[in-house]
């Protein structure tokens, strides 16, 4: 969240991330009513294919932070850190 927002935001930022864990209580709710309807092994496997695409559309529809550089590398220079310096020497 810090490279996402300036420092007067994240609390904004970090309540919304928190909502978003709603999911955890609806859970508690659903889950045994899944259970009853598909068994527990099928919950189960209702349960894994569900995350399984929001982690497809997760990594389809995610992007790292415009502020964001790999290692402390400037935009500019991509060895631009000892670290990538040291990782480009030994390649």
């Amino acid at each position: 969240m810090n490279a996402w927002y300036e420092p007067a935001r994240r609390g904004f930022a970090t309540g919304v991330f928190g909502a978003g864990m709603g999911g955890t209580a609806l859970s508690s709710f659903f889950t045994p009513r899944l259970v009853e309807q598909f068994g527990r092994a099928g919950a189960h496997v209702l349960m894994a294919a569900v995350l399984a695409l929001m982690g497809v559309i997760m990594l389809g529809g995610s992007r790292d932070s415009p502020a964001w550089s790999p290692l402390g590398a400037s935009r500019d220079s991509p060895a631009g850190s000892a670290a990538g310096s040291a990782a480009g020497a030994s390649a």
